[in-house]
């Protein structure tokens, strides 16, 4: 699992999106033919991908690593100025958010397995629902449902 936070995707992200816009108004402004225009398109496509890599090098490398195969094609489509760069974003996103929540639940569900068996464990060494209750702040009715 890698410990990313949203808002640090959502960041990244939206760096992401900024690159393709400042892609599409070079794109146009090449069609267009105002050099004046171009240059400034430019240095706002410069600008979003220093945004970008300023972004990208907060990150540990093994995450750098990660976060970039996961906007792979988001970055590709922004960077290109295609279309679809936005939904490859939040795609990315809501991928990862996916991943995430499996994972947590997985480990949830081995934790109450566990925390299940110790309780029963200790209630046969004559640990009451009572003394586990007060450790976890629960009531002992909480507690009896953990062994049931």
């Amino acid at each position: 699992m890698q410990i990313i936070s949203p808002d640090t995707l959502s960041h990244i992200g939206e760096k992401i999106i900024l690159i393709g816009l400042a892609a599409k108004a070079v794109g146009a402004e090449v069609a267009g033919g105002n050099a004046v225009a171009l240059r400034s398109a430019r240095e706002s496509l410069a600008a979003s991908e220093a945004d970008y890599d300023n972004a990208m090098s907060e990150l540990a490398p093994e995450q750098r690593v990660w976060v970039e195969s996961l906007f792979a094609d988001a970055l590709a489509k922004a960077r290109a100025g295609r279309d679809g760069y936005h939904q490859a974003v939040y795609m990315a996103q809501i991928k990862w958010s996916d991943d995430q929540v499996r994972e947590l639940e997985a480990v949830t569900t081995e934790l109450k397995d566990a925390r299940t068996e110790w309780v029963r464990d200790a209630m046969s060494y004559d640990v009451t629902a009572y003394q586990v209750a007060k450790l976890c702040g629960r009531t002992p009715s909480t507690v009896q449902r953990w062994v049931k």
